[in-house]
């Protein structure tokens, strides 16, 4: 399972944003109204959302414990989830639609500067973790997978220690974008953990 870890500000997002905007293998999996979902090319603003790998092939809805997933034959045409209680249940809030297989698609979590801490993003892809349940990655998205953690390593200022504390043996790193290094160097906190976690 891959993570690409990211301290950016509002500025950076903006940054981030368009790159995944002008990325025509990418769509963005929205939600509208309840239960409703749909893909788009480009979103305005970024916050967290599923991002769908076009080229690695269709979508199902999972609808079920002893129901058949659904397939999904064209994601820029909206489509319903139906509840399931037979499935874990999910905050209403949650940003991600169900989708099957989970090869396909990246979480990316957005996480801007809040009451002076830059909270830590991520981009994660679930890549081969499942293969042994004869659940493979695409290699095209795994390709595509490397070519954004590239292109994010370009733009990024410097790779920073995601823990503060001069004490910690920790070696986990992320990628530090312009404005949050400038919020950084300046003195301001940074968190230790995707979210808003209490700087170590």
């Amino acid at each position: 399972m891959g993570v690409i870890y990211l301290y950016i500000d509002d500025n950076d997002a903006k940054d981030v944003l368009k790159l995944l905007n002008e990325d025509l293998d990418l769509a963005f999996l929205i939600k509208g109204k309840e239960l409703e979902w749909k893909a788009v090319q480009t979103i305005q603003t970024l916050y967290s959302c599923r991002i769908w790998h076009i080229p690695s092939g269709p979508l199902y809805v999972p609808y079920g414990k002893n129901e058949p997933d659904v397939l999904i034959e064209n994601p820029f045409d909206s489509w319903h989830q139906k509840p399931m209680e037979t499935i874990r249940p999910l905050p209403k809030d949650y940003p991600y639609p169900r989708i099957k297989p989970n090869t396909n698609f990246f979480d990316l979590s957005i996480y801007l500067p809040k009451d002076d801490i830059v909270g830590l993003s991520t981009i994660q892809w679930v890549g081969d973790y499942n293969s042994i349940l004869g659940i493979k990655a695409d290699e095209y998205t795994k390709k595509h997978w490397f070519k954004l953690k590239r292109l994010f390593k370009k733009m990024m200022q410097k790779e920073i220690p995601r823990v503060t504390n001069s004490n910690s043996k920790s070696k986990l790193k992320a990628y530090c974008f312009p404005g949050a290094y400038q919020h950084i160097m300046d003195g301001g906190l940074r968190s230790s953990n995707p979210g808003y976690w209490k700087p170590n």
